[in-house]
C-alpha cells in the first residue's frame, strides 16, 4: 500500500548558531539572513553554502530585519534600543557595508525595514511622543532620516511593535501595512501614498502586554493575512491569525469549527504563494502550518521557527534559532 507523502521542512544546514529573525529570500537562489549576535550571513546557490558577511564590529547588535535587493545590495536593521539602532547598506554582496544610520535618540528602537521599490525604503520603531517612529530613504538607502508630524501614525496607549520575525511592517504593490500590539486593540495601519498619511482598523486579534499583531502578509493589495497572539502564552486556544480581502480595512478570525486545524495559541510570520495565493504558510517558534484553500482549512508541518519567506518559484524558507533554516515545496 502506498500513500501520499506530506509536505514537510527540508532542513538547510548553515554552520551557524545564531537565531535568525530577519529573513529575506530574493529567489530560488539568494537568501540573506540577519542574527540576534550580530550576524549577517548569505547563500547564493539555494543554500548548499553559506558565507558570513556580518558587519565588522556589530557582535552586541541584534538584525532583527534585513531586505535583500539582489545577490549583491541589501539592508540590514539593527532594533537597538538608541545608538544600536541602525541599519548598514552593501552593494557588494557583504565584502563592505556603510552604517547608513544611526539612532541618536535614546528612546527609538527600530523594528522592520521595508522597501516600496529600490529607491523608497521605511523603517518603522516603537512610539516616541505618541507617535510611531518612522525612518525613510528615497536614495536606495545610502541615507535616512527619522520623519514627524502628520506623516507618523498616531499609537494608542501602550502601542508597541513586535521585533520578532521583520514582518510587523510590509510593503506589496505600493501600499505599507504596520501590525501594533500592546495596546488595548491589535490594529492594522495602512497607507497608500508612501506612508505620508495612515489609516487605522481594528483586526480583532488578542492585544495586550506581549499580545498583538506579530507578522503580517499580503499576496496583493487586498488579500492579506495577520498573524500574532500572547507571546507569554503560546498554548491559548484562541486564533491566532486575522485574514483580510479588503486590503486591511476589515478583518476576519476565523474559529476552530470554521476553520479545520486552525493555528491558535502564537505565530510570528506568513508568507503567500506568488504562485497561488490561496496557499499560506505561517510559522511561530511552537510550530507552522499551510493551508492551500485560503484558510479554509489548515495542516500542521510542525517544526517551529521566527520568520518565513517564499521565492519567486514559490518555494517556502523559514528561520530560527539555533541557526534553523529550512525549505518547503507545497506546489
Amino acid at each position: 500500500m502506498t500513500g501520499t507523502l506530506r509536505p514537510a521542512w527540508r532542513s538547510i544546514d548553515t554552520g551557524t548558531t545564531d537565531r535568525y529573525r530577519g529573513l529575506c529570500v530574493v529567489d530560488s537562489n539568494t537568501v540573506w539572513l540577519g542574527g540576534c549576535d550580530g550576524t549577517v550571513i548569505r547563500t547564493a546557490d539555494g543554500g548548499h553554502s553559506w558565507v558570513d558577511v556580518s558587519p565588522p564590529n556589530t557582535a552586541e547588535l541584534q538584525f532583527r530585519s534585513i531586505v535583500g535587493l539582489d545577490d549583491l545590495t541589501a539592508h540590514a536593521m539593527a532594533c537597538g534600543p538608541g545608538e544600536g539602532a541602525r541599519i548598514y547598506r552593501t552593494d557588494d554582496g557583504g565584502t563592505s557595508w556603510h552604517m547608513s544610520f544611526q539612532a541618536t535618540d535614546p528612546e527609538l528602537f527600530l523594528n522592520t525595514v521595508a522597501f516600496l521599490d529600490p529607491d523608497t525604503g521605511l523603517a518603522v520603531g516603537d512610539p516616541i511622543d505618541g507617535a510611531f517612529a518612522i525612518v525613510r530613504t528615497l536614495d536606495g538607502g545610502r541615507t535616512w532620516s527619522l520623519t514627524g508630524g502628520a506623516s507618523a501614525p498616531t499609537a494608542l496607549p501602550g502601542d508597541g511593535l513586535f521585533a520578532a520575525s521583520g514582518s510587523c511592517l510590509v510593503a506589496v504593490d505600493g501600499a505599507l501595512w504596520i501590525g501594533t500590539g500592546g495596546a488595548e486593540h491589535a490594529r492594522v495601519l495602512r497607507s497608500t501614498d508612501g506612508g505620508s498619511s495612515w489609516q487605522s482598523h481594528e483586526t480583532g486579534l488578542p492585544s495586550g502586554v506581549m499580545t498583538g499583531i506579530f507578522g503580517l502578509a499580503f499576496a496583493d493589495e487586498e488579500r492579506g493575512i495577520a498573524v500574532g497572539g500572547n507571546h507569554n502564552d503560546q498554548g491559548a486556544s484562541r486564533s491566532a491569525v486575522a485574514l483580510t480581502t479588503t486590503g486591511g480595512q476589515e478583518w476576519t478570525i476565523p474559529t476552530r469549527d470554521e476553520s479545520r486545524g486552525l493555528p491558535c495559541g502564537f505565530r510570528s510570520a506568513a508568507a503567500f504563494s506568488p504562485i497561488d495565493p490561496e496557499t499560506i504558510v505561517v510559522v511561530g517558534p511552537g510550530g507552522s502550518e499551510y493551508t492551500t484553500d485560503g484558510g479554509a482549512s489548515w495542516h500542521a508541518l510542525g517544526d517551529g521557527f521566527d520568520a518565513v519567506e517564499v521565492a519567486p518559484d514559490g518555494s517556502f524558507w523559514a528561520s530560527g534559532e539555533h541557526g534553523r533554516v529550512a525549505r518547503l515545496e507545497l506546489l
